[in-house]
């Protein structure tokens, strides 16, 4: 029990949770985009560390968030070795009034393609070879769902590298359901 509360020390000070009281919201600010903000977070069911991301309500549209909340169902059963797990998400306001939705996924310790390619200038054939192979993998993976999933905005910032492994997965799928355009619509159907 004291291993347990030691490690819970070094994530800061909870000041939140799911409505389930599955997830656990701390006080660390991990990052921050266009319009989410990423903390760090804690699956009380299995004690694993996960990212909780706030996205701000007023930049999606209502047909954005309407999409969003239908997809989220099928974002939860995906389980891929080269895919960000999603876990779940829902509708908050905080006291002040601030509407956000809340998605919790894993925790990708590394941080994204971009930023690593943007630190290590030269990287090995082997290892490039390593990472597409594990990014068509993940992509084979959602394009044989039923019905077929299209990520719609992959890019270095949405693949993510794992510290200890060194292994790559495709993240923000979430995001990515919320950012189509009307052309993607258009021309993916």
């Amino acid at each position: 029990d004291d291993d347990v509360n030691g490690a819970l020390e070094d994530d800061g000070k909870p000041i939140g949770e799911s409505p389930d009281s599955r997830f656990i919201k701390f006080d660390i600010e991990l990052g921050r985009g266009s319009f989410k903000t990423v903390y760090k977070g804690l699956d009380t069911d299995t004690g694993v560390a996960v990212a909780w991301c706030e996205l701000q309500h007023h930049k999606l549209s209502k047909n954005e968030r309407l999409r969003f909340r239908e997809e989220a169902e099928m974002l939860k059963g995906l389980q891929h070795p080269n895919i960000v797990r999603f876990y779940d998400s829902w509708d908050y306001q905080s006291p002040k009034g601030k509407k956000c939705i809340i998605l919790v996924t894993e925790l990708m310790t590394s941080g994204t393609l971009k930023t690593y390619l943007k630190r290590f200038k030269s990287i090995k054939p082997k290892v490039l070879r390593s990472w597409c192979r594990q990014i068509l993998k993940g992509l084979h993976f959602l394009h044989t769902r039923n019905p077929a999933i299209i990520h719609r905005d992959l890019k270095c910032d949405n693949i993510f590298i794992t510290g200890p492994t060194g292994s790559v997965k495709v993240g923000d799928l979430g995001l990515a359901t919320l950012k189509r355009t009307s052309f993607a619509k258009s021309v993916i159907g």
